[in-house]
């Protein structure tokens, strides 16, 4: 008896201290029965309701908040009836059209019965509406994102995707849960480059470099094929201005990179096929130049030869005169039969050399005929050519001087001769008007425009370059360099063409 006596005394003096701390709660609280009944609320209840807290007392909670006539079937209280441990919920109290945090906390008599229940309401409203907002605009964006016919993919700094768009998935050929929180690189990158996208991703992370605002490179596809993504990349920062990863847009380029690969393979056989038909078209006028001389050649000179024995056997005067008038008209035919075989193919290319028909043809028709003044320098070693080279460059050569003839007003031409290593490099020089280089381009309007083109696309052709430096008023230097022999394959090609060309 002495000790319960105790007991209530205690209890008795601990109530004012309690009841303070319940009322100094900042969140609406009550004390329920089992009934749901009000048997004690805080101040709170009534500076948020602006009613006393007598009004409330004695009243079921459902009725007074949630204006129902029984639990809402989200109510924690009911769902702490049945388990007898702490809930907690978020709620919609109609009465004050707000969203509360509802927590109900069990207490219990000495017997271990449930005769209390402390429920406190936290005013969520603000936050939620703030997290609605934010889900709204994040739905926004994402249907921004999803629409766009670009991949959008957020990595974080430990390489792990942290957002996707549909068009990403798409590409990638997986789902946005087979995508979200892999690892990027080991994932989606393909092997082979793998190691060197990590190494980038890890200097970028570590603010070593800046990112590469397009660049190119192939995605892993789930079905093991790759696709080309052309990709524009900006770093993501907190607050504090750390980097915390990488936000890129991708454009799939697979198709238009491989019609480029098959536009740039078409030109290249164009351009192989337009050489292989100049040097078709060179063996061609070397045979017909060859059959002028060896046959037609040899007959108008047996002819000639039996017109002037003829001339010798016969005494009338009149006879002789006719005679010597038909020999030089045969000397006359000879000499075009000649020039047209030079004009048809030098015949010095093949039976001297490259570099005494360069020199032959410099002095006959540029210094001679054109009566510009010429220089032509050579190593003393002669230099031996396969002939399709010979010829390109034989060709390559005689244009420019036709060139610097036509256009280039100038006074003296220099050509020279080099052996470098494989290599054979031929420089002409000129000290006429000279033009812009940057503005030569491709073939155009300009005069000598498409002549340089199309000597640069044959020397690509043999494997060879061409190089130009000219100025205004300061003359024009051009460099040819190719290969002393042909590669095998030219060879294979040149054969594939040559066959084709037979048929």
């Amino acid at each position: 008896m002495h000790k319960r006596k105790g007991a209530e005394v205690e209890l008795s003096a601990a109530k004012p201290e309690w009841e303070d701390i319940f009322q100094a709660i900042g969140h609406p609280s009550f004390i329920l029965g089992p009934d749901h009944r009000i048997i004690a609320c805080n101040k709170a209840v009534a500076e948020l309701t602006g009613k006393s807290t007598e009004h409330f007392i004695g009243r079921k909670c459902y009725e007074v908040f949630h204006m129902k006539d029984k639990p809402p079937h989200t109510c924690p209280m009911e769902k702490l009836l049945h388990s007898s441990h702490f809930e907690t919920v978020e709620m919609e109290m109609e009465a004050m059209g707000r969203t509360f945090l509802v927590s109900c906390t069990p207490v219990f008599d000495e017997s271990g019965v449930l005769n209390r229940i402390i429920h406190i309401a936290t005013d969520i409203t603000e936050s939620k509406r703030a997290e609605q907002k934010l889900r709204k605009e994040r739905d926004r964006a994402q249907t921004y994102l999803d629409i766009a016919a670009v991949i959008f993919v957020a990595i974080d700094a430990t390489g792990k995707v942290t957002l996707i768009n549909r068009k990403g998935c798409e590409i990638l050929g997986r789902d946005e849960s087979q995508i979200i929180g892999k690892n990027w690189f080991d994932s989606f990158v393909p092997e082979g480059i793998r190691d060197n996208v990590k190494a980038v991703f890890a200097q970028l992370m570590a603010g070593k470099i800046e990112p590469v605002e397009y660049f190119e490179n192939p995605v892993l596809r789930r079905d093991g094929r790759e696709r080309i993504i052309a990709w524009n990349n900006t770093l993501l920062r907190d607050e504090a201005g750390n980097i915390t990863g990488t936000l890129s847009s991708g454009e799939d380029v697979t198709e238009r990179k491989h019609a480029e690969e098959k536009l740039h393979d078409n030109q290249k056989q164009l351009k192989a096929l337009a050489s292989e038909l100049s040097l078709a078209e060179e063996r061609e006028r070397r045979r017909i130049a060859l059959g002028i001389h060896d046959d037609l050649g040899q007959k108008l000179a047996m002819a000639k030869f039996r017109l002037e024995t003829l001339r010798g056997s016969v005494s009338d005067r009149n006879m002789r005169a006719a005679l010597d008038n038909e020999c030089v008209i045969m000397n006359d035919i000879l000499d075009d039969v000649r020039s047209l075989t030079f004009e048809l193919s030098n015949p010095l290319l093949y039976e001297v050399g490259f570099e005494s028909a360069i020199k032959s043809w410099l002095k006959t028709e540029i210094q001679k005929n054109a009566g510009l003044k010429c220089e032509f320098t050579s190593d003393d070693i002669k230099i031996e050519l396969d002939e399709d080279i010979k010829v390109v460059l034989f060709k390559a050569v005689r244009e420019l001087l036709i060139n610097i003839v036509k256009h280039a007003g100038a006074r003296t031409v220099k050509v020279g001769i080099a052996k470098r290593d494989n290599e054979v490099e031929v420089t002409v020089e000129d000290d006429g008007a000279g033009f812009d280089v940057s503005k030569l381009g491709l073939p155009s309007g300009r005069k000598g425009g498409f002549g340089l083109f199309s000597i640069k696309e044959r020397l690509e052709y043999i494997g060879g370059r061409l190089e130009i430096e000219s100025s205004p008023l300061k003359g024009t230097r051009v460099v040819m360099t190719a290969p002393v022999k042909k590669s095998e394959r030219e060879r294979e090609e040149a054969k594939l063409y040559e066959s084709t060309d037979s048929r």
